[in-house]
């Protein structure tokens, strides 16, 4: 899925889809939306007298009343949109003296821009964008957020000529007039723990039974199941509903996550695929997968996921959606442990108290050495200030206004934006609906304790898997997950000291961290044959980075170096 518009003040030229291969035509026009054959979908609904609506990508859904879309300042209603239509997608306005457009709830498919005087470039690609307006790979402070942070904060892009439209915005060009302006808020969505009795968790699940049912595609698709909870609550959903899937998992041959769920696929009857990351995928694959996940996501992506761009070439060849759990943990639970999702910088920033994260970021970055990033830090302090005070919220539901309308898109974006070449990737957890009404209850995350770290009390969220998988399947609410309890141990209070001692079992029992999908024997070869070894033209080096930091870093440079071999030559950072 893939467009390009380039748009002058006065213009009324309007959209037009056309269908392509796997790859974009040689010459791309303007004003076009491409979409790949029986992958994503576009549609267009006329607006009497006011204009149309275009729908690009895989929404999930219909429109009952076009026409209460359009606010009476000529603005999209998003909270209609995101409550009519969930799934993944861009949406265009075209209207008698305006174009405006936008992306789904979680602004999950970005929109990329440039302007101009008199006209604005959009595209779903930055990359493309860049190469059409020769704008350099120059953003310094693009470079910074990504060292510190693993990825952007806000808006920026390789190239500050280039911008990141922010998730729930609307941009606008009239006739006169360019705007970008947020239409819909943390606030609107982010609720009150009201809600907190057997009855509620009753209803709830059965809500996401009913909207979940409507991710699942008339024609076979296929679910990720995995050793936890997320993938085995959506495969109950389709046994409930009776079906047409397969499941599926990746991972080393000895991780849990092939195991336990090949297992479990053949006691439920279910046609499962293994994809194994083996030496043979490591020897004739990875590097490849590498290669191409970075690029189809503009390199804002990292290179310790190429068994995603590998599993979604294999799986594309059997259907053309699957349903994953992503974005499913992140909602019922509290966020708390520095990793691949956040970084230690992250967590200081919203859990300081005495906003001394400033001057820890300012020792951080200074121990890089030669590199002189003043200026940018600076601005960047200034940028997170202001996104701290302006929300006027405090704790976690400060920290989660980030988590909806930053780190989901940063983090899971740019894999689902790869998929988008092979397949649609599903995710019913995230649909704007369910949120609105999950975050009325205690079983959010978002009314958690910020960075809670009690384990029981951070299990809470798995009542609510538990609810569902004991209205949709009875044999997986029975059956033992990678933690070493199963759902019923959860859901049954009397159960709680079945799964204290499953829990402890399970603690004792464990082996030492297994590296599932290969991603040490990945990163190592990848960094012998790309002769990578810090930031170019920084002074910045790898030594002494735990295996998170090295990754981003790695991404980092290697985004750097395919620029400078392109026409980006000139520049340096």
């Amino acid at each position: 899925m893939f467009f390009f518009l380039k748009r002058i003040y006065q213009s009324s030229k309007s959209l037009q889809v056309k269908q392509c291969a796997t790859a974009l035509p040689e010459v791309v026009e303007e004003n076009i939306l491409y979409l790949v054959a029986g992958k994503q979908s576009c549609s267009s609904v006329e607006v009497p007298a006011k204009g149309v609506f275009w729908i690009l990508g895989d929404p999930i859904g219909a429109l009952s009343s076009p026409e209460n879309l359009i606010k009476a300042n000529g603005d999209i209603d998003l909270h209609t949109l995101y409550t009519e239509l969930a799934g993944h997608y861009n949406w265009f306005w075209v209207g008698r003296d305006r174009l405006a457009t936008g992306s789904s709830f979680g602004g999950i498919l970005p929109v990329y821009y440039h302007h101009e005087i008199n006209c604005v470039y959009i595209s779903s690609s930055s990359d493309f964008l860049a190469d059409r307006i020769h704008a350099p790979a120059n953003d310094r402070r693009y470079i910074l957020e990504r060292l510190l942070f693993h990825y952007p904060l806000f808006d920026a892009t390789w190239y500050q000529e280039i911008k990141l439209l922010p998730a729930h915005s609307q941009l606008s060009i009239t006739a006169t007039h360019f705007s970008v302006r947020k239409n819909l808020d943390f606030s609107a969505y982010s609720g009150t723990p009201s809600k907190s009795h057997n009855r509620d968790l009753n209803q709830l699940a059965e809500q996401f039974v009913s909207a979940c049912s409507d991710f699942m595609p008339v024609n076979r698709f296929g679910i990720s199941l995995t050793g936890g909870f997320d993938g085995r609550t959506l495969v109950g959903v389709a046994l409930k509903n009776n079906r047409s899937f397969f499941t599926y998992s990746f991972g080393a041959a000895c991780s849990s996550d092939i195991q336990v769920p090949a297992r479990q696929a053949k006691k439920l009857g279910l046609s499962h695929h293994s994809i194994i990351l083996d030496e043979n995928y490591l020897r004739n694959d990875a590097d490849r997968s590498i290669q191409d996940f970075m690029s189809l996501s503009d390199y804002h992506g990292n290179v310790g996921r190429p068994h995603y761009l590998y599993s979604a070439s294999i799986l594309s060849q059997e259907t053309s959606f699957i349903i994953t759990g992503n974005f499913g943990s992140e909602l019922f639970r509290a966020l708390h442990l520095p990793g691949m999702m956040m970084t230690k910088h992250l967590i200081d920033v919203f859990s300081s108290s005495d906003r001394q994260w400033k001057d820890r970021l300012w020792t951080e970055v200074k121990s890089w050495g030669q590199n002189d990033f003043d200026a940018e830090l600076e601005g960047l302090i200034d940028d997170i200030n202001k996104y701290l005070d302006e929300s006027g919220m405090t704790g976690n539901a400060r920290f989660y206004r980030f988590v909806y309308e930053e780190l989901f898109r940063k983090y899971f974006g740019p894999e689902i934006i790869m998929q988008n070449h092979f397949l649609n990737n599903r995710t019913p957890y995230l649909n704007y609906s369910f949120v609105h009404s999950l975050n009325q209850t205690i079983w959010s995350g978002v009314h958690r304790p910020l960075f809670e770290e009690n384990k029981f009390k951070r299990m809470i969220g798995q009542l609510f898997y538990a609810q569902v998988l004991r209205m949709s399947d009875h044999r997986l609410y029975r059956m033992k997950t990678s933690k070493g309890y199963a759902p019923n141990d959860v859901g049954e209070s009397w159960r709680k000291p079945v799964l204290f001692y499953r829990y402890i079992q399970q603690k004792f029992n464990q082996n030492e961290a297994l590296d599932d999908n290969n991603v040490f024997s990945v990163i190592e070869h990848f960094m012998q044959e790309s002769k990578l070894n810090g930031i170019p033209d920084s002074g910045i080096t790898f030594k002494g980075l735990n295996r998170d930091t090295l990754i981003n870093w790695l991404s980092i440079a290697y985004g750097i170096t395919k620029r400078n071999a392109n026409h980006y030559a000139s520049t340096t950072y």
